[in-house]
């Protein structure tokens, strides 16, 4: 049903430019020429409302070849063309159509933007970005305009122009999660020490953005400073208690990489707090059956409610089953991780509600940044 509104989008623009072009073509002796142009418009309408956008883009096609200064049935054409995916046939029309002196300001704003468009969604992701600098260099911009700006220097990888472009068009928090993936960057280049300094800058500017106060409770905990980071860790957990799983996760990978027996002493005690949490569980249960206490790692295994875990989990927790001798408990669990592996997907956007594979910071569809939630702590209208 989402073709519905576009397609009414398309035929109110052919009707509009129908009537206008049936007062021009009447107020002139010789109508010929604004009767042919009528009738293609006509065909255009009819086609489309048969739902045959092939005959439309035809009798629009058609047009291309004669004087008209009609822009509404050029755009609709190039739409048409977008939706189709020939990016390229899209780009080529409004390209004509700047090359000529009747637009106005505002259609030649509006058509340069469709350019933009129509490059992003051929990943001309260069090209997309020089013509949206152009639009806000030469015409009155608008937060939009430094969004979509943000938004392409996202796709492209390029996060620091993206930084600006979102601070520019006043979305802090976009602004504070780019910042953040500026210092997951420089993490992996191993500048602890200036991922740290820009963490605690962008934390000023969105206090509880949760990205950023993972990605410094770990470097704090790599860095010996275990105080910090359990501060760190505890205050996410109460913004986002649906993260409890995946602090355990960075915590457990903190302790096996670093060895350090501070930041060991920290995931244990996690795993003991948070024991009621599924996700926790399960760690802890491994746990305590590599110590071999393997009567107190069955009795959590036989009470964990698996609803929210994802495959690898339920296959970690059938190996720690079998590990206790809780037989029936693994070959339970067993049978449940070969159904979860067909819907694996244990998180969701609770904006767009897309359901994606693990925890993002960044909708992989919408693209919105902080909505990604446990498919648990979010339900899904039916």
């Amino acid at each position: 049903m989402q073709w519905i509104i576009p397609l009414a989008t398309i035929i109110g623009i052919l009707l509009g430019a129908i009537g206008a072009y049936t007062w021009f073509a009447l107020s002139k002796p010789d109508n010929r020429a604004g009767q042919s142009v009528i009738d293609h418009l006509g065909k255009a309408v009819l086609a489309l409302s048969d739902d045959d956008r092939d005959g439309a883009m035809d009798a629009l096609s058609v047009l291309m070849n004669q004087t008209t200064d009609n822009i509404d049935a050029y755009l609709a054409l190039s739409k048409m063309y977008r939706d189709k995916g020939w990016f390229h046939r899209a780009i080529d029309i409004r390209r004509r159509l700047l090359a000529r002196g009747i637009l106005d300001h505002n259609q030649r704003r509006a058509i340069m933007i469709g350019m933009v468009i129509d490059y992003q969604k051929a990943g001309l992701l260069g090209r997309a970005i020089n013509a949206m600098k152009t639009v806000i260099e030469m015409t009155d911009c608008t937060a939009q305009d430094h969004e979509l700006l943000a938004t392409l220097y996202e796709q492209a990888g390029r996060y620091h122009d993206a930084a600006e472009s979102w601070k520019k068009s006043g979305h802090e928090k976009n602004y504070a999660f780019v910042r953040t993936e500026i210092a997951r960057q420089m993490v992996k280049d191993d500048d602890l020490e200036s991922a740290r300094k820009h963490l605690v800058q962008t934390l000023r500017i969105d206090r509880d953005n949760p990205a950023a106060l993972m990605i410094l409770a770990d470097i704090l905990a790599r860095t010996d400073k275990i105080t910090q980071a359990e501060k760190l860790f505890d205050r996410l957990q109460k913004i986002r208690p649906d993260l409890t799983g995946v602090i355990a996760d960075t915590l457990e990978d903190l302790a096996t990489e670093t060895q350090n027996s501070k930041t060991q002493a920290f995931f244990i005690d996690l795993l003991e707090k948070q024991c009621h949490r599924p996700r926790v569980a399960v760690r802890f249960a491994g746990y305590l059956s590599r110590l071999e206490r393997l009567d107190e790692a069955r009795a959590i295994v036989e009470h964990i409610d698996t609803e929210e875990l994802a495959p690898e989990m339920m296959a970690r927790l059938v190996d720690i089953s079998y590990r206790c001798g809780a037989v029936d408990a693994a070959a339970r669990y067993g049978l449940e991780t070969i159904q979860r592996f067909l819907d694996n997907k244990a998180f969701v956007c609770h904006a767009c509600k897309e359901l994606v594979f693990g925890m993002e910071w960044k909708c992989p569809k919408c693209g919105r940044w902080g909505t990604i939630r446990s498919r648990r702590s979010y339900s899904l209208p039916s």
